[in-house]
C-alpha cells in the first residue's frame, strides 16, 4: 500500500507498494517503486525511482534512474543518467550517461556526459567534461584517488 501518496496528471505513471507520501506529477512513464517513501518524480519521462530511495526526487529528463537505498538524493534533467547503491545525500545536475554509485554519499555531478564517480567516493564531485572517472576517493588518507579523463 502506498498510503498518501498521488499521480497527478501525465500518463502511463506507476507508483508502487509501499511508497506512502510519495507523488508524481505529470511525466510519461515515471515509476515510483518499492519502498521509496516520501518521493517525488516530476515531469519528465521513462524516470525511475525505486528500490528504498527514501526522500529522494527525480525531476524531468528522460530515462533517469535513482535506486538501491540512493537516500535524500536527486537527479535533474538530462538524459540516460544513473544514481544508486548507497550513494546517499547525492545529486546528478544534467547531462547525458553519468553514472553516481557504490557509496558515494554526499557527492554530485554537475553535467558533462559519460562520466562516473564510484567505489566509495563519498564527499567528492565531478563538473563537466566527458568520460572522467573517479573512484575510491573517499576523505581517507590510506586510500587514493583515481581520476581518469579521456578525449
Amino acid at each position: 500500500m502506498s498510503c498518501q501518496s498521488s499521480i497527478i496528471g501525465g500518463c502511463f505513471n506507476t507508483l508502487s507498494y509501499y511508497s506512502s507520501f510519495s507523488s508524481i506529477i505529470g511525466g510519461f512513464s515515471n515509476i515510483i517503486g518499492t519502498q521509496s517513501c516520501n518521493s517525488s518524480t516530476i515531469g519528465g519521462r521513462y524516470n525511475t525511482l525505486t528500490i528504498s530511495s527514501r526522500d529522494s526526487s527525480i525531476v524531468g529528463g528522460y530515462c533517469n534512474t535513482l535506486s538501491c537505498f540512493s537516500n535524500q538524493s536527486t537527479i535533474i534533467g538530462g538524459f540516460f543518467n544513473t544514481l544508486s547503491y548507497n550513494s546517499s545525500y547525492s545529486s546528478i545536475l544534467g547531462g547525458c550517461c553519468n553514472t553516481l554509485s557504490d557509496n558515494s554519499d554526499y557527492s554530485s555531478i554537475i553535467g558533462g556526459r559519460y562520466n562516473i564517480l564510484s567505489g566509495t567516493s563519498s564527499r567528492s564531485s565531478i563538473i563537466g567534461g566527458q568520460s572522467a572517472t573517479m573512484s575510491n576517493s573517499c576523505n581517507n588518507r590510506r586510500k587514493q584517488s583515481t581520476i581518469k579523463q579521456s578525449m
